[in-house]
Formats: C-alpha cells, structure tokens, sequence
C-alpha cells in the first residue's frame, strides 16, 4: 500500500459512551411520559425502545423494574428544578413582579405533578403486562412526609433568600414574608382543582397588601 493510499483512509471516530449517570438519565426521562400513558404496566421492552437502548441496558442500570418506576416517580416529584427557576428571579425585580413568579414557578411545578398522579390513578384499572403483577411497591427510603419537610423547607430558603433584597419594603422578616408567599401559592394550586380560580393578579395584590401594609403600585 503506497503513502498516498494510506492518507486516504477514513477516520473512524468511536462514539464515547455515555457515562452511568446520563444513562439512568435516559432511561427516567423516557419512562416518565409512559407511565403517564399506561401507568405502572408499562413493560421494560416499551422503556427501552423509547430510550432506545437494549432492554438488558435498563436492568445494568436498575436492579428491577420497580426500582426504575421509584426512580422515574422521584424524578417527577423532585423540586431541583423549582427552587432553581426561583434562584433564578432577578433580585432587582420589583415585589409584586417578584411574587407573581414564584407563584407562577410553584403553580406550573404543582400542575405538572398533579398531571402525572392523576394520569397514574387513570391508569392503575388496566390489566398488568405480562412478568409484572400490577402492584407497585416502592423501595423503602425514609418517611416521605421527611422528604416533603426537606423538599418544602429548600422551597421557603429559596423564597427567603429572594425576598432579603426587599427587606425594606417588608413589615414582616423575609422568613415569615417567606413563609406566607408558599402558603398562598401552595394554597391557590390547591383550591384552583376544585373552585374557580382567582384572578393572579388580585392574589398577588393581597399579599403585596399583607406584607407590605401598602397597595402594590
């Protein structure tokens, strides 16, 4: 073979594969919409052509099927992504702009959740997919009202630390300024699902009013 064919040859470049954590990755962000298609029946063999891998990849990452639909579950619940949008808020914003997006934050957070729960409910009636009796039983890991205080708690210091930068207009400490925002936000996300929802705007108003003891301009 000359030295000019040899420079001729392709070069083949290898793919690097992906590291463990991006792999699980993977595999929770496909199987989270289809638990919201076919709740906790939907076989290994539909996550896997979703994620687009061997079906034998998602048991080097999961030790079984449950501890995948626990970990796709966690995924859905997790507020890393919420308190991030709301460290995120410019510090200069004015109050009321301030408050209106946490609320919008919190408020898209809890439709989500509430979304893929109600989905998993919807679904729960359908006939269990073959190898897999129906019944879920999640991996035991603490007290999951531990997880709610822990998860709320990171959402009121996020809140809290926000709202420092507003200190002066506040008639109340950013803690409890802190405390009364999630109150109200985690409230109208509640009453929103069973009466009429109020006006944002007014519900922002009211708490400006609260915290303040001034209309918000």
């Amino acid at each position: 073979m000359s030295e000019h064919s040899l420079t001729r040859l392709p070069c083949v470049v290898r793919a690097q594969p992906l590291s463990s954590e991006l792999r699980r990755q993977e595999i929770i962000d496909a199987t989270v919409p289809l638990l919201e298609e076919e709740g906790f029946t939907v076989s290994t063999k539909r996550i896997a052509e979703a994620a687009g891998i061997a079906e034998g990849t998602i048991f080097r990452v999961f030790p079984t099927k449950e501890d995948l639909i626990h970990a796709a579950i966690s995924s859905v619940m997790d507020v890393h992504d919420l308190v991030g949008d709301i460290e995120n808020i410019d510090p200069a914003t004015p109050l009321p702009d301030k408050i209106a997006q946490i609320f919008m934050i919190v408020e898209q957070s809890a439709s989500r959740i509430h979304t893929f729960m109600a989905a998993m409910a919807g679904r729960s009636h359908r006939k269990p997919a073959h190898g897999f009796s129906g019944k879920f039983t999640p991996p035991k890991q603490g007290d999951p009202r531990q997880r709610f205080s822990a998860q709320t708690g990171a959402i009121k210091a996020t809140i809290e630390h926000t709202l420092t930068h507003n200190t002066a207009e506040l008639t109340v400490n950013p803690d409890t300024a802190a405390t009364h925002v999630l109150t109200v936000a985690l409230a109208s996300v509640m009453t929103d699902m069973v009466i009429d929802p109020m006006d944002p705007t007014t519900t922002v108003a009211l708490v400006v009013r609260a915290l303040t003891g001034k209309e918000p301009e």
